[in-house]
């Protein structure tokens, strides 16, 4: 048993040492290096096709999309600044305003959005895996009405399963539109390593056994 621990399987315990729980975020700051960004910025203001495919990102509301400018509003600046996504036809600003829905091509660990606007009780911002199963729900901090708030808000998961997001407002009459989103993607390098690392731990004791019978035999 001391040839099995030293030869290699506490490097179980060290690929599988992910965190236990998921947390909701509120800072950009609390994102791993490396994400893609979204801002809206290259699009045409006005009404657009739902859905709308961005990158690997698929957007859809029940009420069509539009790109918005916020630039006459006080938020404008971190969380949303200048063009953003609204869900529905707009073109200029205004309700009905519904669910909007994220459909990412793939799997996230990770991922934030600025949320414009968010001053009713009950707004949700909700995770799915691919099956439909809620991961994560949490609501953007409150700020007051006409224009001038806005949040960040999202997610960091244990592991890459948030397959969709849902933008859910508490009211058809709560504006609120979306900008910034920040993705981060799971490395592609990081299933390999741990498929090399378990390899290695699957070959140590075949190793062993091998050795074994060659002792028992040249002992007979």
């Amino acid at each position: 048993m001391r040839n099995l621990v030293a030869s290699g399987l506490p490097l179980i315990g060290l690929l599988f040492a992910f965190p236990t729980g998921a947390t909701t975020i509120t800072d950009p700051a609390s994102l791993s290096p490396g994400f893609e960004l979204i801002d809206f910025e290259d699009q045409t203001p006005g009404t657009k096709t739902s859905p709308l495919v961005i990158g690997d990102v698929t957007f859809s509301s029940e009420e069509g999309l539009s790109i918005v400018s916020l630039a006459a509003f006080g938020a404008n600046g971190t969380e949303v600044e200048d063009l953003t996504l609204q869900p529905n036809d707009g073109p200029g600003i205004g309700p009905p305003y519904v669910t909007l829905t994220l459909d990412f091509a793939m799997p996230l660990k990770e991922v934030l959005l600025g949320w414009w606007d968010p001053n009713f009780v009950g707004n949700f911002l909700e995770a799915y895996d691919a099956s439909g199963t809620l991961l994560e729900q949490a609501s953007p901090e409150l700020s007051a009405p006409g224009g001038g708030g806005a949040a960040w808000l999202g997610f960091v998961r244990p592991s890459a399963d948030i397959a969709q997001l849902r933008v859910v407002p508490a009211s058809t009459s709560d504006f609120y539109t979306i900008d910034n989103l920040h993705l981060v993607v799971p490395e592609p390098a990081t299933g390999l390593l741990l498929g090399l690392g378990l390899g290695a731990c699957a070959a140590k004791p075949r190793g062993l056994r091998a050795a074994s019978r060659r002792r028992a035999e040249s002992s007979r």
